[in-house]
């Protein structure tokens, strides 16, 4: 049935981009809306018990998702030691990332969150990299409307933390799609693939912005000209951070982030091309 959905979605350009577009950008103004009903479930249950209530819930759709990942593997060999390799680490490092950086534990939903707009991209670029690489644009603003418009003062930085936990739910459900059957397209030398070059003009941006004071890492780099400063913690170069509720974790620094976003996503594009192979 997936196979088939991603198929007549391949056939229909425009309706796929359609629902990209659709789904990205809900994402991004119903994000308040959800934060709201989480808010509330934790008044009414105590942090707490809200957060021992999300670990049970993480831990059982974990281990179910992992179980039909772990049967699909079984009833095929056509990769089997690759779709594993890459299952085994993807797991591994959400489950670092859900121990060592989340500020609570509802941050999970970052995993599902913008899984679906990674396979509405697979039918337009046909590329397990390609279709995480593109979820960034959406990602960035969800992030920027986050720290600017939504919740000015209480986040205090731009969350290099959300992009790589979504960045790694995107490729979870990329190697999801590898396992249950589905092939990238051939495509030319690694690096002519799209998302290659993306993460190319994505780095010269930001490049570009920082030299020309746009965007800052901290307040003290700041400019008359300074449209966003990524980093406004108070003191910004501890490793591990005070949340307001209590929680003890780490922040990434600006460019700690960006490298670990390269990385992630050049992961997944070797994925993509190991599958192609």
């Amino acid at each position: 049935m997936l196979l088939i959905l991603l198929n007549w979605l391949k056939h229909r350009k425009t309706l796929n981009l359609s629902l990209v577009f659709f789904y990205g950008i809900s994402l991004i103004f119903l994000h308040d809306y959800f934060v709201g009903l989480s808010f509330n479930t934790m008044n009414n249950l105590s942090l707490p018990v809200y957060n021992m209530v999300v670990l049970i819930l993480s831990i059982c759709g974990g281990v179910a998702v992992l179980a039909s990942l772990f049967y699909m593997l079984y009833k095929t060999s056509e990769n089997r030691r690759w779709k594993l390799f890459f299952l085994l680490l993807t797991s591994l490092l959400i489950t670092l990332h859900y121990k060592f950086l989340f500020e609570m534990n509802i941050e999970v939903v970052h995993v599902l969150e913008f899984t679906l707009l990674s396979v509405l991209l697979f039918p337009l670029l046909g590329s397990f990299g390609a279709s995480v690489a593109f979820t960034l644009p959406f990602i960035f603003v969800n992030e920027w409307y986050q720290y600017v418009v939504l919740y000015p003062g209480y986040i205090q930085y731009f969350e290099f933390n959300d992009i790589v936990i979504d960045l790694l739910g995107c490729g979870m459900a990329m190697v999801f799609l590898w396992i249950a059957g589905v092939k990238p397209e051939q495509t030319s030398a690694f690096w002519r693939k799209p998302e290659f070059i993306f993460l190319i003009a994505v780095n010269l941006l930001f490049l570009v912005l920082l030299a020309t004071c746009v965007l800052t890492f901290y307040p003290r780099n700041k400019c008359e000209n300074t449209f966003l400063v990524l980093n406004q913690l108070q003191n910004p170069h501890l490793f591990w951070q005070t949340h307001v509720y209590g929680a003890v974790y780490h922040v990434m620094k600006p460019l700690e982030g960006l490298v670990i976003v390269n990385g992630v996503c050049l992961f997944f594009s070797a994925m993509s091309f190991v599958a192609q192979k």
